[in-house]
C-alpha cells in the first residue's frame, strides 16, 4: 500500500515541545512529531492513506500552551484525502491560534 509521507515545519516563534498527528481522533494511530524548535522541519513520517491517521492536530508549546486543529485537505489539495505521496504541514500561530500551510512536495 502507498504511504501518505508527512513532515512538520514550525513556522512560529516559539518551540513545539510536542507535536502529534491524529490526536484524539478515530484513525489508527497516533503519530509522534517530537519537538520542533522555531523555524524548523522534522523528517518525514509515513501514515497509511486513511484520512482519520492526519486529520486531527494537537501540539504544546514551550510555555505549555496546547493547539488543536482539525485539517481539511480539500482547502489544499482539491480532494478529501492526500494522495500517497510527500507533504509539508507548515504550522504558525496568528493571534494565538494554529495557522496551517499544506504544501505537496512530491
Amino acid at each position: 500500500m502507498d504511504k501518505v509521507h508527512i513532515r512538520i515545519r514550525n513556522d512560529s516563534d516559539i518551540d513545539i515541545e510536542n507535536f502529534w498527528l491524529g490526536a484524539g481522533g478515530v484513525g489508527q494511530e497516533t503519530t509522534p512529531y517530537g519537538a520542533i524548535s522555531s523555524g524548523h522541519i522534522t523528517e518525514y513520517q509515513a501514515h497509511a492513506p486513511v484520512l482519520a491517521n492526519y486529520r486531527k492536530m494537537n501540539f504544546v508549546t514551550v510555555d505549555g500552551k496546547q493547539y488543536l486543529d482539525v485539517i481539511y485537505p480539500e482547502k489544499y489539495v482539491g480532494t478529501p484525502e492526500l494522495a500517497p505521496g510527500y507533504y509539508t504541514f507548515s504550522y504558525a500561530l496568528v493571534n494565538d491560534k494554529p495557522v496551517l500551510t499544506l504544501t505537496k512536495d512530491k
